[in-house]
């Protein structure tokens, strides 16, 4: 049995939820300006320069901030593809503010990662037949340690009898 201490400190390390980066717009003339830009935002979505964000995010994030309802809005479990392609799974909180007469809108964009070669949590067997079974197969064919985690007993029965000693 796991103690409750080595499994939270074994979770912390294995998902990782981070508060920043942070991003600013303003909006003016239908158009949107980075304002400011943490520059973490520079690795997370590929980009090479200020420039660049500023174009993916006229293109991939400010359209989260039009027609908002009210001055707030929260995006949960988004995937946003970036400069290169490659796919993120993130949460999206939108703030409008108006300040010294310049509309802006708050961006706190909080990527989602999950040490894959750690732990992959899923609650049924759907989801992970759906999500997790081609990786699964993969880093145990790379050598890697996979635990499972599941409430699906029965299914992860069945999936032990089929794939187990891989």
């Amino acid at each position: 049995m796991i103690e409750k201490d080595d499994l939270t400190n074994f979770l912390r390390k294995s998902f990782t939820y981070i508060r920043e980066p942070f991003l600013v717009l303003e909006v003016k003339d239908n158009k949107t300006a980075i304002v400011y830009a943490n520059k973490k935002l520079l690795d997370l979505f590929a980009c090479k320069n200020m420039a660049e964000l500023t174009d993916f995010a006229w293109e991939k994030l400010f359209p989260l901030t039009t027609g908002l309802s009210g001055d707030h809005a929260e995006f949960e479990h988004m995937t946003v593809a970036d400069a290169k392609g490659q796919e993120h799974l993130l949460n999206a909180e939108v703030h409008k503010a108006e300040v010294a007469g310049r509309e802006l809108h708050l961006c706190y964009i909080t990527p989602i990662n999950i040490n894959r070669n750690l732990l992959t949590g899923l609650l049924d067997l759907r989801s992970f037949q759906e999500v997790g079974q081609s990786w699964t197969r993969d880093w145990i064919k790379e050598g890697e340690h996979v635990s499972i985690i599941s409430f699906d007993l029965v299914g992860m029965k069945d999936y032990n009898n089929q794939y187990a000693g891989g």
